[in-house]
Formats: structure tokens, sequence, C-alpha cells
């Protein structure tokens, strides 16, 4: 009868290396935190994804090990289709994991694969492994310029989830995803729920002076102005009803508009 050698219990762990883990895998400040889109609905929303910035995985590493106890290393992987990747190497303290990265579209693509090779060599060590586990939460997102809505608000709601994931000990399964989803939705919100600002009495003046030197102050003069601001702002509206940002888009097309009064002479 042969004996077995498999040992189930708990393995003899390096004190010094469990001090560094907990290290590494402390939840990051949300300044340090920021979101990509991932997967965009019909509807105008995309998909979070979470990531830390390259920097601060750098200045863990220093704080964890000192950063004479760590090293990182790459070269550049084949691809197709012109793609650029690379195949990372990070080792800290004798101790090496591996992991290749790909560029997205940034102008500088070997920057961006090298950073994010590094990155996810740091999370074989524990380092922001735990956004991997957040949530899946929508926001809204603008197709045409292939960036997130409401850019401010967002940045309001990073840092909202990033106390709370550093309240739970960086346990992104203490996050509740609907009541995540919720409040996404509602700060994003707020961005719509904003007053216009009004046209100032500056603005106002500007217009009325504009629009007697460009087209004069007859009868017809008027109706061609109403014509003009319809195609400018896509409605006839008095001085003193005009939002801020309708001024300023008539004050700038009256200034580059020939003067009507001198071609009628």
């Amino acid at each position: 009868m042969t004996k077995s050698n498999n040992n189930t219990g708990p393995i003899d762990r390096d004190p010094k290396w469990e001090q560094i883990q907990a290290e590494l895998s402390r939840p990051f400040d949300g300044k340090y935190i920021s979101v990509r889109p991932g997967a965009v609905s019909d509807t105008g929303q995309a998909m979070l994804l979470w990531y830390v910035d390259a920097r601060a995985v750098m200045a863990r590493l220093d704080q964890a090990v000192g950063p004479e106890n760590w090293s990182f290393s790459w070269n550049s992987v084949p691809t197709s289709e012109g793609r650029v990747a690379v195949h990372g190497q990070l080792s800290i303290l004798g101790i090496t994991k591996e992991d290749v990265g790909e560029a997205q579209d940034e102008d500088e693509p070997f920057k961006s694969a090298v950073s994010d090779a590094f990155k996810r060599c740091a999370v074989h060590f524990g380092l922001a492994r735990y956004l991997y586990g957040m949530p899946q939460t929508w926001w809204p997102y603008d197709k045409s310029r292939r960036r997130f809505s409401n850019l401010s608000e967002l940045d309001a709601f990073i840092e909202s989830v990033t106390e709370k994931l550093v309240q739970a000990g960086g346990d992104p399964s203490q996050l509740n995803p609907r009541e995540l989803q919720v409040e996404a939705s509602s700060t994003s919100g707020r961005a719509s729920q904003q007053p216009v600002a009004e046209s100032t009495p500056a603005q106002q003046e500007r217009i009325k002076d504009l629009q007697i030197h460009k087209f004069g102050t007859s009868p017809e003069s008027r109706r061609n102005y109403d014509d003009f601001q319809k195609g400018v702002i896509g409605r006839v509206s008095k001085r003193s009803e005009l939002k801020k940002h309708e001024a300023d888009k008539i004050i700038k097309a009256l200034m580059v508009l020939p003067n009507y009064r001198e071609e009628a002479a």
C-alpha cells in the first residue's frame, strides 16, 4: 500500500510575504483609479471597466518592497493584423510573474502595451486585482466622440465607489450592483438637471449693436435677422430670452457676417 504524500492542510507561508501581499493588495485611492468603456449599448450607455494608473502601481511596489527589490522587463510579441503586443516579466524579491499586454487605440501603442503588460503582471501579485470583480455598471457614452459623457460627474462617482471599496477592505463583492447602478444613473443625471445659464445684459447689448450694424432697423431687416437667428440656434427668440450659449453663438456668427445694408446699397 502506497502512502499518500498529499497534504491538504494549510501551507506554511513566509510571514514576510504575507505582509508584502497585504500591502500590495490594499485598495488604491480614488485619484489613481480610472475607467474605460467596455461594451456599448444601443441606448448610449457603456460598461465601466476599472483600472489603476501604472505610476500608482510603481509607487505601491516602492512602498511595499523598496525600489531596489523589484524590476520589470518586456519584449515585443509578433501579432497579426498589425496589432502591438508585448510580453512582460515583473520580478519582486526574486519571484517573477509574466503576462501579455496590448495597445488599444492610443497614439503611442508600444507605451500603452508595455503599461498594460506591467499592470497585468502586477495583478498576479495582487495589485488592483479587486478591480476585476467590480459589479457591472453602465454610464452615458458619446459614440461620436468615443468617450464617456458627463465627465465631472463620472469623477465624482469613481471617488464615491473607491471610498466604498476602501471601507469594504477592497472586496467588490460587498458592493450591491443594483445600488451601484442607481447611484451611477443618479450621478450622471445631475448634468442634465443643471439650470442653463441665461444670457447676460452685456451679451444682449452686444447682439443689439451687431444686429443694427449688420441688418439695419427696417421691418425687412428684422425679418432677415429672424431668419439668420433661426439658422444659427434653430429658433427665433428675444434677446432677453436667449440662453448664454445661444448668445455666444449668435455673437460669433454676427461678427463674421457681411453687412447687409452695405451690400444692399
